[in-house]
C-alpha cells in the first residue's frame, strides 16, 4: 500500500535532527554550523527549459513530468511513451509508486541562491513556495531519487527511500548530514554553492496539485536575463527580423515571466 509522503519523512525527523546537532557539535570550527543555519532558508528551485514554461502557462499550473511528455507530443499514448523510453523511466516509476499521489510529483532541489542545478534541467530556476495546506505533501531527500533508490539489477530499494526522507520543516538538517562530508575536506564553496551545484542536489519532492501562483520568483544568469529581454522586446515589437526561431521562442518565454511579474509579482533574480 502506497505510504503519505509527509508522513514518512516526519517520522524521521527526530532522527535526522539528533544526527545533524551530533555532527556540528563534534565538527571543529564554524563552518558547518554556518551552512546549517543558512539552509533553514533554502527554497524549492525547479530548473526548466523554456517550452516547458510556456506550458506551465497555458495550463497555469506547474505540471508534473507525464503531462509534460503528452503535451510535447500531441497526444497521452505518444506522450507515455516517449517517457516510457527515458531511461531513469522505471526507477523513477518505481520510487513514486512508494507514495500516495506520486505519479503526480514534481522535483526540484533546495537552493539558497544560484540558478540551480545542472542547465541540462534548463536555465530557468523557478522557486516553488511549499505547500501551505493538504493535499500537496512534500519531503526532501539526500539526492536524486531517480538514481538513489534502485540497485545495480534495478531492484527498488524502498526502505532506503523510506528512511531518507525528511520533512521540510527539517531540510536544514538533512543537507546537514548529506553536506558535512565534503565540507570536512572543502570547505572553501559558498554556502549555496555546497548546497546546489551542476553535479549535487538536496532533492525536494512534492506531490498534489501545483498551481502556478505558487512560483514565487524566477532565478537564472545575468546573460540569460539580458538577453531575454533584448528577445522580448523585439518580440512585442513584432521586429520583422526577428527571423530566427530559437531566439523568437526565448523573446516569448520572457513574455511570460513579464506576465507573471504583472499577475502574481513573480520576481526576477539575476546571478
Amino acid at each position: 500500500m502506497p505510504r503519505d509522503l509527509t508522513a514518512t519523512a516526519a517520522a524521521n525527523d527526530a532522527t535526522r535532527s539528533t544526527d545533524s546537532d551530533a555532527l556540528v557539535a563534534s565538527t571543529p570550527g564554524a563552518r558547518l554550523h554556518r551552512f546549517r543555519q543558512a539552509s533553514i532558508e533554502s527554497v524549492m528551485g525547479m530548473n526548466a527549459h523554456g517550452w516547458k514554461v510556456v506550458e506551465f502557462d497555458r495550463s497555469a499550473t506547474v505540471l508534473h513530468a507525464r503531462e509534460l511528455a503528452i503535451r510535447a507530443a500531441g497526444s497521452t499514448v505518444a506522450g507515455l511513451a516517449a517517457f516510457a523510453r527515458d531511461p531513469f523511466a522505471a526507477s523513477r516509476e518505481a520510487f513514486e509508486d512508494i507514495w500516495t499521489g506520486g505519479r503526480t510529483a514534481i522535483y526540484g532541489a533546495l537552493n539558497i541562491g544560484n540558478t540551480g542545478v545542472n542547465r541540462e534541467y534548463g536555465p530557468y530556476c523557478l522557486v516553488v513556495d511549499a505547500p501551505d495546506a493538504l493535499p500537496a505533501t512534500l519531503a526532501v531527500f539526500p539526492g536524486n531519487s531517480a538514481e538513489r533508490y534502485t540497485d545495480a539489477t534495478g531492484a527498488l530499494l524502498e526502505a532506503l527511500a523510506v528512511a531518507e526522507a525528511t520533512s521540510w520543516d527539517h531540510r536544514h538538517h538533512a543537507a546537514t548530514v548529506e553536506r558535512a562530508p565534503m565540507l570536512a575536506t572543502d570547505p572553501s564553496d559558498s554556502d549555496a554553492d555546497v548546497l546546489c551545484a551542476p553535479d549535487r542536489f538536496i532533492e525536494v519532492v512534492r506531490t498534489g496539485p501545483c498551481p502556478l501562483s505558487k512560483v514565487t520568483e524566477i532565478r537564472m544568469s545575468r546573460v540569460d536575463r539580458k538577453e531575454g529581454r533584448r528577445l522580448r522586446f523585439r518580440v512585442s515589437s513584432k521586429d520583422p527580423t526577428l527571423t530566427n526561431p530559437l531566439e523568437r521562442k526565448v523573446g516569448e518565454v520572457f513574455e511570460v515571466f513579464a506576465s507573471w511579474e504583472r499577475t502574481m509579482g513573480t520576481t526576477i533574480t539575476a546571478y
